[in-house]
């Protein structure tokens, strides 16, 4: 059966035919990673579809579907760029996906192999999207180069993760991101103070043996990632139905009893300059879910 061209978008000449070879948008690209794709596969210069877009009067998204032979919807499905909050009358699935004012970078290279080549993809993440499930990788941080690799001999790692991603169901995607972050500040305090925490070490160890060619800094966040998920989750124990501080002494009590049993086997935070312990003394901020950062509508 020959292929049928697409009709073009109301408003779109019908003489703006699309580009020779067509480029599926990766989930959650940004749309600079989706042009620059589309254009280097079509031999294109740098900003050559935005021009030709321009020269319809139609409206940038109808020309780039007409352009990219991709349909509108899947095109706003796909690149969070093209979202806006008007556009959750017309697709509700949108809801609570990730926006442009999450951070950049690279997703699996596994799963953007299936796309294109290694590295041309640049995408919009959460703060919790750090491990692929699929190909049981770890991924890093959301913010700058972060080298992946497997972690398929450390489970406690990918259910840390899970248990990540369920927090923020639970509790709040600004919430839990900003608990997350002290988490991180908290742990690596430690880590300078040289707080035993052993099984952080150990896994550290074991991925270093592992994967002797990755950066020491992205070896060290994998393996104290589940550290740092179990002192997030006393940390949401903790701040559960307390509005104000100073905190009743039996909360913080508890609280210090759950890191030394749960997060730092043994170490009981303790003294003026445990960071847990300011942390725990420090007024609560307003985090505000309808306004999270990371998240459409």
């Amino acid at each position: 059966m020959a292929n049928v061209e697409p009709l073009a978008p109301p408003g779109v000449p019908r003489s703006l035919r699309p580009l020779p070879r067509r480029i599926r948008p990766f989930p959650d690209e940004t749309l600079a990673s989706y042009l620059r794709r589309l254009e280097r596969a079509n031999e294109l210069t740098h900003g050559a579809v935005k021009r030709l877009a321009r020269t319809t009067g139609a409206g940038f998204l109808p020309a780039l579907s007409q352009l990219a032979a991709v349909s509108v919807s899947t095109l706003v499905r796909a690149i969070p760029d093209l979202r806006s909050p008007t556009d959750l009358d017309a697709y509700p699935d949108l809801r609570r996906r990730v926006s442009t004012r999450a951070r950049r970078r690279t997703p699996c290279t596994l799963c953007a192999a299936r796309y294109d080549s290694a590295g041309a993809i640049s995408i919009w993440a959460r703060h919790q999207d750090l491990v692929c499930f699929h190909h049981q990788r770890w991924l890093g941080p959301n913010e700058g180069y972060t080298t992946q690799f497997w972690i398929g001999d450390e489970p406690v790692i990918i259910e840390a993760s899970r248990g990540h991603c369920k927090a923020v169901r639970v509790h709040g995607q600004r919430r839990v991101s900003a608990l997350y972050g002290d988490a991180v500040g908290i742990v690596e305090r430690w880590f300078r103070w040289r707080i035993e925490l052993p099984d952080a070490q150990r896994r550290r160890t074991r991925l270093q043996n592992h994967h002797p060619d990755k950066r020491s800094a992205d070896v060290w966040a994998a393996a104290y990632y589940p550290t740092t998920v179990a002192l997030l989750r006393v940390m949401l124990a903790a701040q559960h139905g307390q509005r104000h501080r100073p905190l009743p002494p039996a909360v913080v009590q508890l609280a210090r009893e759950r890191v030394a049993a749960d997060v730092t086997s043994g170490y009981i935070p303790s003294g003026g300059f445990d960071p847990f312990l300011f942390w725990i003394n420090t007024p609560i901020a307003n985090c505000d879910e309808a306004a999270s950062l990371e998240l459409l509508g």
